[in-house]
């Protein structure tokens, strides 16, 4: 489903009871459960930047625009991040509510590339159940975490 398309559901879906949400959802020719698990992984990197910024350690950041994304073919991480002690990497941020989290190798992979040709670190920023953990794309490519 199309991120714009979801982002704009969010913004009708406001003040909706759940039953006028799924209404609409089917009006719209919307799936409403992907929308539901979709808008969960835009407000969590909205959380872990909110925690950054919290934190006082995140100078500045910039989003990947995941609607372009999709058209290039790009596997861009959702955000690069500069922290006040000059550090700079990529970020992708990855939400579950299962007790493992899985990603694909040739996902890893693709999102290491791209992160090698700008010659940042890729980090990822993984919510399992609520609970934060960042590692490396290293990290995960050795643990096989697909």
């Amino acid at each position: 489903m199309d991120l714009n398309k979801i982002l704009a559901f969010s913004q009708l879906a406001i003040d909706r009871t759940e039953d006028e949400k799924k209404s609409l959802a089917r009006l719209l020719n919307i799936d409403y459960e992907e929308y539901k698990k979709r808008i969960v992984g835009k407000e969590k990197e909205a959380d872990f930047i909110i925690i950054l910024k919290s934190l006082e350690v995140l100078k500045h950041f910039e989003a990947y625009d995941e609607g372009l994304s999709h058209i290039t073919g790009e596997y861009t991480p959702d955000f690069k991040i500069e922290m006040c002690d000059g550090y700079e990497m990529l970020l992708e941020v990855k939400h579950t509510d299962k007790e493992i989290f899985k990603i694909s190798q040739g996902n890893l992979q693709k999102r290491k590339k791209f992160a090698d040709r700008y010659n940042l670190p890729l980090k990822f920023a993984i919510s399992l159940k609520g609970l934060w953990g960042l590692f490396t794309v290293e990290t995960l490519l050795a643990k096989k975490v697909n």
